[in-house]
Order: structure tokens, then sequence, then C-alpha cells
């Protein structure tokens, strides 16, 4: 199946779950680094006018990705949610584990098969099909 080429593992789990101590255990242990990817990428998009914001946000999180070793672990990927950028966050960081392993924090839940961000009726509330997705439940 297509999920085969994807090297993505979601630690899923909604707020105070301790998703951030334990991606910064795991990458203490392991030497890996950790991206404060909301950090990362709305320093880099303030730079730019609000229209641009969304034409840009998908290279300018590819070249945050390229700028670092893989495995990369992403943490606080709220950013990505936002609709003002109109990106398609799990599309994102599958496409880019294509290249190298990538374990992200997902701040949600899953449920019946479903992945989700945030709860009904948020603004920025996401529904995706979990299907071959690995993950790691902290709900």
């Amino acid at each position: 199946s297509k999920n085969n080429y994807f090297q993505l593992v979601l630690v899923v789990g909604r707020a105070g779950t301790n998703k951030t101590k334990l991606l910064k255990h795991y990458c203490h242990t392991h030497g890996f680094s950790i991206t404060n990817l909301s950090l990362e990428l709305s320093s880099r998009l303030l730079e730019l006018s609000s229209r641009s914001r969304a034409l840009r946000a998908s290279s300018i999180f590819t070249e945050i990705i390229n700028q670092n070793e893989f495995p990369i672990v992403l943490d606080n990927i709220e950013v990505l949610f936002l609709n003002d950028l109109k990106l398609n966050p799990l599309s994102l960081l599958q496409n880019l584990s294509r290249n190298g392993p990538i374990i992200a924090s997902w701040p949600g839940y899953i449920d019946n098969s479903k992945l989700y961000y945030a709860e009904i009726g948020h603004q920025e509330y996401k529904e995706y099909d979990i299907g071959g997705i690995r993950s790691i439940d902290l709900n």
C-alpha cells in the first residue's frame, strides 16, 4: 500500500498527555534534536504579508524539515492547522516522511480509525482517516 512509503509516526494526545515530555526524553536518550514547529514556522511567516503566508507556508515547512537530519522530531505542530494557511497537515507530514523518518506530536485523539485535531465546533477542527498511519496513542 502507499502507506509503506511513509516513515511517519504520530504521537497522539490531547493537552496534558505529556507528548512534549515523552518526545524530549526520546530525543535526549537517542541524541536527536527536537523542533518546535510552531515557533520555527511562525517566526518565518511573520516576515511575510498575510497573502504570502498561505502561498509560502508549505515550502517554508519543507525548508525547515530539510534543514534537519533524520529522524526529524516535531513538537507543537498546531501552526499547521491555521485555517489561513490552507494546509493539509497530515498530507504534508506524510509526503515529507517519504524522505526519512518523521516523529510528530499530534494534538488530538484517535477514535474508530479516525484521527482528530481539536474538538467538533472548534474553528480548526479536522478529521482524517488514519488507515495505515503508525501512531502512539497517549489518550
